[in-house]
């Protein structure tokens, strides 16, 4: 039966000269893609602090331009509403003068109650039931 093992390399050597090339120590630190360590051009610490801080503003600034747009548009809802119970508080008024108006047109002046009394129940007490 054959053996299916590779056959041991026999420049063990060689091998060993790749694993020190790839580990040898330089006298500059080595960086991912080639990078070194400080350039001109990047921003320092302080820098992306104030940055942040900028954004943060900003975004806060945004925040609340959104939440004093959607107030304003609650205002106008509610202003829309108001207007709206007025006309329809007005309509009430205009067919309640009339109502009233067109009872006293009906019923003659001697049949309604005297207006000398105060209390509500008292004056509506002959039209409506009471509800003891």
């Amino acid at each position: 039966m054959e053996s299916k093992k590779r056959p041991h390399a026999e420049d063990v050597e060689h091998s060993r000269a790749k694993k020190r090339a790839v580990s040898d120590d330089r006298s500059s630190p080595s960086h991912p893609n080639g990078m070194t360590a400080s350039h001109a051009d990047e921003p320092r610490d302080g820098d992306n602090i104030e940055l942040f801080r900028k954004e943060a503003i900003f975004r806060r600034m945004k925040h609340y331009s959104r939440e004093a747009e959607r107030s304003q548009a609650r205002v106008a809802e509610l202003e829309r509403r108001f207007s709206t119970c007025q006309a329809g508080l007005a309509a009430l008024e205009a067919c309640w003068t009339q109502l009233i108006g067109t009872i006293r047109s009906l019923v003659k002046p001697e049949d309604l109650p005297s207006l000398q009394t105060e209390s509500e129940g008292e004056l509506f007490s002959g039209i409506a039931p009471t509800w003891h």
